[in-house]
């Protein structure tokens, strides 16, 4: 009922977008006084605000999020004779967001969270949210930490502010739905019909030896998109994907069938990659060539891509499962394959960290575990949730898991009742600050052409040449010398960074030491 929050858990590219809006609206006996609708990384953030603003025009949309200037610029620009223009139309954008003027916003529940922190205007924010309709697309993308604060913000929002949450994840494992259930009320479940899980019967899973980075996977890509398809391959980690398009150029493929996307492209770079991901590879694409997409976790939620094969580093269930979904996303093809390789099996640094190196990427290895139970077979999403269950009931993570979820929740009661109109809190803004790990720098062969832009007033159009980098490797590069302050930039402070550049691999620290006290 649209009266009432609610879980979904339906496949990929089955249409829970429409299903959320569908509940949002409703029948018009519970009309809500906003709909917000969340995400978790900035490129399906800007995928969906594309998305929405066809079907309900730009004056009913808005877009929040950090680099949303940079994104609203990125467009109004194409669609505007005069740079100048576009740049008045990102500020009015702005203020209109500040003022709360659109019916319908996709943003991040980052934003969201600022009112739990009591961000300056937290009271606006609160009464913006009164009465309100939420969509949180991809909940299972979130640690256990930021889960527990965003679940925390859901269960104060409805019991004081009568909001409402339709939640929605193709997987939704025992130990996430247990706690969105109880902070949302027991809020039913919806599942797909079994005809939909039939009819999205669309992957044949394969284990394979080695690493994605041996040559005869390289061999194997290149003679995939020669013969005419779009091939998918997910690394783990940047470097790892720098690598893999190094090694795909150097066994024969061109220029234009190679796309490589990940988080250390200028904001500019990336805004160009991703509308040319969704030129050549959605589903409903005229213009499909055969090329081979190399990317990060940055594929995984809500892009609408529909590619013919995937290769893919080891990682978490949830993970690997919308990586398969970014292939063959109709299911219009058959059966394609899926291939999972079987090192490494560390986590990589980003999944599963651990003091203790025996426990480090944990999840990966258990994962791995459970699917040598299905090698060869065709998924069927309807028991994929049965496969997650078994995973978070291992000794090891379930506790992990836990007491990561638990500790963060302690602190989220804290923070609720301490809330007062008024009183915003500098200490809190302090720790709102510390959730976010990137740091802007700019890339040495830029600097010249940033400063002119600064020079000349125009804000938004230098930040295309930035690139966010998280804290350790800030404090890595100073440490060795590889960043220096930009000059003549006034009060805007920036770090140059004294690191290769170029628009097909992005930010290289190839040549850069690691300690491994920093590791």
């Amino acid at each position: 009922a649209s009266g009432q929050s609610a879980l979904l858990m339906a496949p990929t590219g089955s249409g829970k977008t429409e299903a959320a809006l569908y509940w949002a609206f409703g029948d018009g006996s519970h009309p809500p006084a906003r709909i917000f609708y969340t995400l978790p990384y900035q490129a399906s953030m800007n995928a969906m605000y594309d998305r929405l603003r066809h079907s309900f025009g730009e004056d009913a949309v808005g877009l929040q999020h950090g680099r949303a200037a940079q994104a609203l610029y990125a467009r109004f620009r194409d669609g505007d004779e005069w740079s100048a223009t576009a740049a008045r139309q990102v500020q009015w954008e702005k203020n209109l967001n500040t003022l709360h003027a659109r019916p319908l916003k996709v943003l991040s529940p980052y934003q969201l969270l600022k009112a739990l922190f009591q961000l300056r205007g937290f009271e606006a924010m609160l009464t913006d949210y009164t009465h309100a309709a939420f969509v949180f697309d991809e909940i299972h993308a979130y640690e256990p930490e930021r889960l527990a604060l965003i679940i925390g913000l859901m269960r104060y929002l409805r019991q004081q502010f009568a909001a409402r949450f339709f939640v929605m994840s193709a997987t939704f494992p025992k130990i996430i739905r247990n706690h969105l259930q109880t902070a949302l009320g027991n809020a039913p479940m919806i599942s797909a019909t079994p005809e939909i899980f039939e009819r999205f019967r669309r992957h044949r899973l394969h284990l394979r030896d080695g690493e994605i980075t041996d040559q005869t996977t390289v061999e194997e890509i290149v003679a995939a998109v020669r013969n005419g398809k779009q091939v998918l391959v997910c690394a783990n980690t940047v470097a790892r994907a720098q690598e893999m398009r190094d090694k795909l150029a150097q066994a024969g493929l061109h220029d234009e069938q190679l796309i490589l996307i990940h988080s250390r492209f200028t904001y500019g770079d990336r805004n160009r990659l991703e509308q040319t991901i969704r030129k050549y590879c959605a589903g409903g694409a005229v213009n499909r060539p055969p090329l081979a997409l190399i990317a990060t976790q940055v594929v995984e939620v809500s892009l609408d891509i529909d590619l013919d094969v995937a290769y893919t580093d080891p990682a978490p269930l949830e993970a690997l499962l919308q990586r398969f979904g970014r292939v063959n996303r109709r299911g219009t093809k058959g059966i394609c394959p899926v291939y999972v390789f079987r090192q490494p099996t560390d986590g990589q640094g980003v999944y599963g960290r651990d003091r203790d190196p025996n426990r480090s990427g944990h999840i990966v290895r258990v994962t791995l575990a459970e699917l040598e139970q299905h090698d060869g077979e065709i998924i069927d999403e309807a028991v994929t949730n049965e496969w997650l269950d078994r995973i978070y009931a291992d000794p090891v993570l379930s506790q992990q898991w836990s007491d990561a979820y638990q500790r963060m929740a302690q602190q989220v009661e804290r923070i609720i009742s301490g809330l007062r109109p008024f009183q915003s809190d500098e200490q809190r803004e302090d720790d709102f600050e510390r959730m976010f790990d990137g740091v802007d720098v700019l890339p040495q062969c830029f600097e010249r052409d940033y400063i002119n832009l600064i020079v000349a007033e125009k804000f938004i159009e230098a930040n295309d040449y930035l690139i966010s980098i998280s804290k350790q490797r800030f404090a890595i590069l100073r440490n060795q010398g590889k960043l220096l302050p930009a000059e003549e930039t006034g009060r805007r402070r920036v770090w140059v960074a004294q690191l290769p550049y170029d628009s097909r691999n992005g930010l290289s620290f190839r040549d850069i030491v690691i300690d491994p006290d920093w590791s």
